[in-house]
């Protein structure tokens, strides 16, 4: 069949293509019509980081491009693959095309694992699909937050087994995105604590207080005007240069560890002097999943992830509301205002490519 697939230069991430191409199932795999991805924060970190983690590797593209990773829904038009016929439905890491083949193998009654050689070294959670049936929820909200409420309840986690190192305050960047709202949803449903103070733009002050995940809510030029001496937790998810040299620097006697997650300013003000206080730490969440994995097993890691997911599926239609796009000019137009961060934080886009 042919098909399209949306592109990026690797070099210059604004730089946009929609290329077509022909599939055909080889032994093995099953052909997949995507339905609908969705096009987050998330996923703009997929391509920032695509070289330095790997991203670009789990769909191949012509060198120099590169097709980023997205989570979405997806349908089986044709089928080589034990287990899977025509019809089927799967949710998972998917990239944002028309149709995808994917050499998969049954892992269960439910999930499938894709076992192609080109990603026997890329992290095994993003190679996992399973089945999208009746009764599994909004998949427009799964796909939207589910991923990345995966990182912040890993992140939860790991800063909670850590005592969130002796912090009285937490401080979260970008705090109208996402991930950052799943942060601190996370964090709000501890006994124990920090306070959690929400960093974000003059324009997202109203709507970041109006989703009430935060103790407090304060506009970043605001950030020095506050009182340093507290031990303070920094949660960086925007990833803005900058910003993370302001707060080591006013919070600097008393900043207890400091957590880079995102990237969702690209590197903005980027600079490469040493910041004084504790050198930032780039969380990678797969890397503690596979730490819980082995200190609880697969199973209870599975049953805790979903517990807290249903919990942030409830809270997450207050304030996030969907918008469903189709076509190659839409994807791109939409792809260029997340790269510039323009997405409204209450619109979570779900679009689709017709193969």
């Amino acid at each position: 069949m042919t098909d399209q697939a949306f592109e990026v230069r690797r070099d210059d991430l604004a730089a946009a293509r929609v290329a077509p191409e022909s599939l055909e199932p080889a032994p093995g795999e099953a052909l997949l019509r995507v339905d609908r991805f969705a096009l987050t924060a998330n996923t703009v970190t997929y391509a920032s980081h695509g070289d330095a983690i790997g991203y670009w590797d789990f769909y191949p593209a012509e060198a120099g491009w590169g097709r980023v990773p997205a989570w979405g829904t997806a349908t089986v038009i044709a089928s080589r693959a034990p287990g899977l016929a025509e019809g089927d439905r799967l949710y998972g890491f998917l990239t944002m095309a028309g149709a995808v083949a994917l050499k998969l193998e049954a892992t269960g009654a439910t999930g499938f694992a894709e076992v192609s050689t080109h990603r026997a070294d890329l992290p095994h959670v993003y190679n996992r699909y399973r089945r999208w049936e009746a009764g599994m929820g909004d998949e427009r909200y799964t796909m939207l937050l589910q991923p990345l409420h995966a990182t912040a309840f890993l992140l939860d986690d790991f800063l909670a087994e850590n005592g969130f190192f002796g912090a009285d305050a937490a401080l979260i960047s970008s705090a109208s995105s996402k991930t950052a709202l799943a942060v601190a949803h996370a964090m709000r449903e501890r006994a124990q604590r920090p306070q959690l103070i929400g960093l974000t733009s003059s324009r997202n002050l109203e709507f970041t207080r109006g989703t009430g995940a935060y103790d407090e809510v304060i506009a970043y030029e605001e950030v020095t005007a506050r009182d340093s001496a507290v031990p303070t937790l920094y949660i960086d998810i925007a990833g803005d240069r900058l910003l993370r040299a302001t707060i080591h620097r006013h919070w600097h006697a008393c900043l207890v560890h400091s957590a880079a997650v995102g990237d969702t300013h690209q590197g903005i003000g980027t600079h490469r002097q040493q910041l004084p206080g504790p050198p930032p730490v780039f969380f990678f969440a797969p890397t503690w999943l596979t730490r819980r994995q082995a200190d609880w097993g697969a199973g209870e890691a599975a049953r805790r992830l979903d517990r807290a997911w249903a919990s942030f599926a409830d809270y997450a239609p207050q304030w996030l509301h969907v918008i469903e796009e189709r076509g190659g000019d839409a994807v791109t137009r939409r792809w260029a205002e997340s790269l510039g961060g323009e997405t409204p934080p209450a619109e979570g886009l779900v679009l689709s490519l017709p193969a």
